[in-house]
């Protein structure tokens, strides 16, 4: 019997471990649905917000206002759901080098479930932010402190779930998943600088004609 997306979600939020370990037995198939309402819950306060503008802009500016806002809308969500997707795809491919490095066995497709794994406390930040928004009506340094401390619980809460994922995907020892966790951030790192590197040289290629020379200006000295 399939396992219903509430009831997996639950199982990754209070035994993480052994559901994780069912999850690897399962074929990508059988979980994708999951993800994809994972992901759909992530995405879901942005999209209400967007709603909320187009209905206001209908109020304001009648029909004209809201079709404007209406494409402004789909677009913003559009560039979303390709970031989202890239995002995915390029730490899943670091990921899944720093479990290679570390003495991983899994399948890139069983990175990808221990990545997308790892995002399921997200949609508890929403709540936080809501629930911060209203103690910083009331005083706002409380709002402030509550949001920057279930943040940062949220943070260690996708930390664990990842180091675990890994570690049940990729057949790792505890001590190797996490350092595991700590080669994909050099990885990322090392990435972006030839990344950042490249844009230079391409700058400094296409701008090359437009610098003048130093040499130009010595005779004005």
């Amino acid at each position: 019997m399939p396992i219903g997306f509430w009831e997996r979600f639950a199982g990754l939020v209070t035994n993480p471990t052994q559901t994780i370990r069912e999850m690897d037995e399962e074929p990508f198939g059988n979980v994708r649905n999951y993800y994809f309402g994972l992901l759909g819950l992530i995405l879901l306060p942005i999209i209400l917000l967007l709603i909320g503008a187009v209905l206001f802009m209908s109020a304001v500016d009648g029909a004209s206002g809201a079709a404007n806002t209406t494409i402004g809308a789909l677009v913003i969500i559009v560039v979303l759901v390709v970031v989202i997707a890239v995002v995915i795809a390029f730490m899943s491919v670091c990921l899944h080098i720093a479990a290679l490095i570390c003495g991983g066995n899994g399948s890139f497709t069983q990175t990808v479930k221990a990545y997308l794994n790892s995002l399921t406390p997200v949609p508890v930040l929403y709540v936080g932010a809501l629930v911060a928004l209203v103690l910083a009506l009331v005083l706002p340094p409380l709002g402030v402190l509550v949001f920057y401390l279930l943040a940062l619980i949220v943070s260690a809460w996708v930390t664990a779930l990842l180091i675990v994922s890994v570690q049940e995907f990729h057949h790792l020892t505890t001590f190797r998943s996490v350092a595991a966790y700590f080669v994909m951030q050099i990885v990322v790192l090392v990435v972006f600088f030839v990344i950042a590197m490249l844009l230079v040289l391409v700058a400094g290629a296409m701008l090359g004609p437009y610098i003048p020379d130093p040499s130009m200006y010595q005779g004005l000295y």
